[in-house]
């Protein structure tokens, strides 16, 4: 992770909830309760990292995402990459960033490995400015 060039580094001691698509039919559909609670504590840590370091809304970003699992995870049968990032970069859309499209996000790293110890499992996320993630 690059935590000496973020501006907004967190830590959340939980593994993620992949995105998924919405539930239901018509104008009955739904996104799963675990994942819109996922999305409500990702987005709790990032305004929260936000009112620390003193950062408002952000322009064009990189974002770097660490999900370290428990020992017991099998990596080859963990949430495909790219529904974790989902998730996550949904989650920050109007706090961090206005959007997540490419405008915003400009780069994105998503990585995944087995934490040392328990207390290192959970999800990593940083977010760097464009312009110094350039350097």
């Amino acid at each position: 992770m690059a935590s000496g060039r973020a501006v907004l580094s967190f830590m959340i001691p939980m593994l993620p909830i992949p995105w998924s698509r919405a539930r239901g039919r018509g104008e009955h559909r739904f996104k799963p309760e675990s994942l819109r609670d996922w999305q409500e504590v990702v987005k709790d840590a990032a305004r929260q990292e936000m009112d620390i370091q003193g950062v408002e809304m952000v322009s064009r970003v990189e974002v770097e995402i660490l999900v370290l699992y428990p020992s017991q995870v099998r990596l080859d049968r963990a949430p495909d990459l790219d529904n974790i990032a989902k998730g996550i970069l949904d989650a920050m859309t109007g706090v961090v960033y206005p959007d997540d499209r490419p405008r915003w996000v400009g780069r994105l790293v998503v990585e995944a490995g087995i934490a040392g110890h328990p207390g290192e499992m959970g999800t990593y996320v940083s977010v760097i400015p464009w312009a110094v993630a350039l350097r």
